[in-house]
């Protein structure tokens, strides 16, 4: 258990993450956020789960004997929804503001969250495969503005924005603090 927090809210909570402003279950027995996911027409489409204390590499989880459901992220995408070519689950539709002419786009749910304290459109899209995103953000009619990890999978994803912000190396949207990201998107 972490010093600076003892329930899993109060963890959310220190990572910026509300549950009252968001569609999250928190299971404070067994210390697992589970995040849901939708599609672009507003579908449940799967989720995603968030285990703090668990372990984020695959393979040091396959040494320890862990399923993948037991590492710290594990998402899950209906079949229904992977079959069809051109669906795309994201996280944090539940506080998209239509009237707005941006979408930034993210990789995880936590730097949407980053993004969703100052006021912007974000969505985590929990991918980097460009196929089927470059026709999702072409249908929102919206400036994409990726704001993305300096690693292949963000530079991967670089490719279907309008234009993008890398991050600092090692670094990503969700642990930089807000002054940092103001002064990397230049607001």
């Amino acid at each position: 258990m972490n010093a600076q927090w003892t329930t899993l809210t109060e963890h959310l909570l220190s990572r910026g993450l509300d549950p009252n402003l968001y569609h999250v279950m928190v299971d404070e027995d067994d210390r697992v956020a589970t995040f849901f996911l939708y599609t672009i027409a507003g579908f449940l489409a799967g989720y995603q789960t968030y285990r703090p204390e668990g372990v984020k590499n695959t393979s040091e989880g396959r040494k320890l004997g862990l399923t993948p459901k037991e590492l710290k992220y594990f998402t899950f995408v209906s079949r229904d929804v992977e079959k069809h070519p051109h669906a795309v689950t994201v996280f944090g539709m539940e506080r998209f503001d239509w009237s707005k002419d941006t979408l930034y786009v993210v990789e995880g749910l936590f730097d949407a969250v980053k993004l969703h304290s100052l006021g912007l459109n974000a969505i985590a899209v929990l991918c980097n495969n460009p196929k089927p995103l470059r026709a999702f953000f072409r249908a929102w009619g919206m400036r994409v503005v990726g704001v993305l990890d300096n690693d292949p999978g963000g530079l991967e994803l670089a490719k279907v924005c309008d234009e993008y912000f890398l991050c600092p190396p090692g670094r990503d949207p969700g642990d930089m603090t807000t002054d940092e990201l103001k002064e990397l998107l230049q607001l």
